[in-house]
């Protein structure tokens, strides 16, 4: 199995609901064939559909270049997704702490803090990343599933 590198124009562009890629590329062992694909002949199977598609989507694609085209090791990248959800999960701790501090200066109740609190890290994008990306095994299934691949 071979991944090919992904060139990117600039990033997943959501404003007109596709990826904003100039073409995906695969990789040819031999050069003697151009394998690349205008970005009409592509059709993502994956939807994007709001913004946190395009968040999972971009995310994917830091992965997939860590191990494909930097080299990276499975392994390693997996240490700094971890890392990632570590610090996510540090940063939303310290988030939840301050705003409780302010809201509670502004006079407001316990159970209204909680729910505010609540309201507002519930759409953490990180957070829901872990079923999705959250392992090499899963990773590699999102990458079939969504990117160019030849084998």
């Amino acid at each position: 199995m071979a991944w090919g590198s992904l060139q990117q124009s600039s990033h997943v562009d959501d404003s007109n609901n596709h990826l904003g890629f100039d073409y995906p590329i695969v990789e040819n062992n031999n050069n003697s064939v151009d394998t690349r694909l205008s970005s009409e002949e592509y059709q993502y199977p994956y939807c994007i559909k709001n913004s946190s598609d395009v968040f999972l989507m971009n995310l994917a694609q830091f992965f997939l270049k860590l191990e494909f085209k930097f080299s990276l090791s499975a392994s390693t990248v997996q240490y700094i997704a971890t890392e990632i959800s570590k610090m996510t999960q540090k940063n939303e701790e310290i988030l939840k702490q301050n705003l409780s501090m302010h809201l509670e200066q502004c006079s407001i109740s316990a159970d209204v803090i909680k729910d505010i609190i609540d309201a507002s890290l519930e759409n953490n994008l990180f957070n829901n990343i872990e079923n999705t990306l959250g392992t090499s095994f899963r990773r590699r299934n999102f990458f079939e599933k969504n990117f160019p691949y030849v084998n």
